[in-house]
């Protein structure tokens, strides 16, 4: 049996959508017959230790325990990595027959969590690949210029696919076309809903039919919008996951209620049994397709550059619901009252979905592990 590590972010705090991915690619190498181990690596996370969990305070630490059992019930993962030199040192050592680097934005460079590690900018004695790696949208491709070897160390990967059509842009432009990735579902969409609920034990809810909004910011629009979207759903409830970064709103004739600290298990019983969600996240947008939600995705109301939009409008094209995109302004256009028609997303998916597993069992398969140190 093969033996793959992959190299992501996962299990870093309040993050659902980055310890999903991880769980969905490691599920997938799994159902494809390898064995698969994540490397715990990074300075101030992932936290699984009961050692380090206990150095977070409050309601942080409440939610660290939820999501590190969640990490050690479902996912394989390294000895404690720390710095970049002891994750060379672990692959050279261990001898994997391949490292998969992604998903989500590793390899954003305009990122504070972005490091070259993330590339492995060293050598292997296996295949380097990488999956759905995440990167900048177009505005923002001058972060890579702070580092000058960028497109040496992608030049040194056996295989490339990216989540964004940014991200090929971006790469084929480095590498004067030497690389030119496929763009992929992010690992998320690689399950499909039965094999979520086969594999995650959601629970049910019962309750008054609820709207779930999984955003972190929010504006004077997009507040209105959702008073629309609760009224045209029949929804007297309003739920806000507690990523929220804005204090909570006033929403009129609704009830309004935070998700504090709720398990991943939870936050996804959240979307499957909302009537309707409304997000300005990534992941958001991918399990409300997954649940087959109606849904709306908004662009960040976030002061800050780099809210990354190409990797959701690309997702949304894929899927055939790019009229779900309300960008800052528009929230007025929603057409509220049009079903998606789910037997036609799935259809796309499905073949995007065969299409990226076929790649990476390809990525995977191509020759026997190298003899030789790149």
């Amino acid at each position: 049996m093969k033996r793959i590590a992959v190299l992501t972010w996962f299990n870093r705090g309040r993050n659902y959508g980055q310890t999903l991915q991880a769980f969905a690619l490691n599920h997938t190498l799994r159902k494809m017959g390898f064995q698969c181990e994540l490397l715990s690596y990074g300075k101030n996370g992932p936290r699984l230790t009961e050692e380090e969990i206990n150095q977070l305070d409050g309601s942080k630490r409440e939610l660290q325990l939820k999501f590190a059992a969640f990490v050690k019930a479902h996912i394989d993962y390294s000895p404690r990595l720390r710095e970049p030199e002891e994750v060379r040192s672990y692959l050279q050592e261990q001898n994997f027959d391949a490292v998969v680097c992604g998903s989500d934005q590793i390899w954003n460079a305009a990122f504070p969590l972005f490091e070259p590690v993330y590339l492995l900018d060293f050598p292997l004695p296996g295949r380097k690949v990488a999956y759905a790696a995440g990167m900048m949208d177009l505005p923002l491709r001058s972060a890579v210029e702070h580092y000058p070897q960028f497109a040496d160390w992608l030049e040194d990967f056996d295989a490339v696919s990216v989540r964004e059509n940014a991200g090929r842009e971006i790469i084929r432009d480095l590498t004067g076309g030497k690389v030119d990735p496929m763009v992929v579902l992010d690992p998320t969409l690689l399950l499909t809903e039965t094999e979520w609920l086969q594999n995650v034990e959601i629970p049910e809810i019962q309750r008054e039919p609820f709207i779930f909004c999984y955003m972190y910011h929010l504006s004077d629009g997009q507040k209105l919008l959702i008073q629309d979207v609760a009224r045209e759903n029949h929804c007297g409830t309003v739920i806000f996951s507690d990523i929220l970064e804005e204090d909570m709103p006033e929403l009129a004739g609704l009830h309004v209620e935070l998700a504090r600290c709720v398990s991943i298990e939870r936050f996804l019983s959240l979307v499957r049994h909302a009537q309707a969600t409304v997000t300005d996240t990534f992941h958001g947008n991918a399990f409300s397709i997954i649940f087959q939600k109606n849904f709306f995705s908004l662009e960040s109301a976030s002061s800050q550059p780099g809210n990354n939009l190409s990797r959701v409008t690309t997702l949304l094209e894929k899927a055939g619901l790019s009229q779900r995109m309300l960008r800052l302004g528009q929230e007025s256009e929603a057409p509220l009252g049009e079903s998606i028609d789910y037997k036609d997303v799935n259809r796309r998916l499905d073949a995007e979905r065969r299409k990226s597993l076929a790649w990476l069992e390809q990525a995977l398969a191509e020759g026997a592990k190298a003899a030789k140190m790149k």
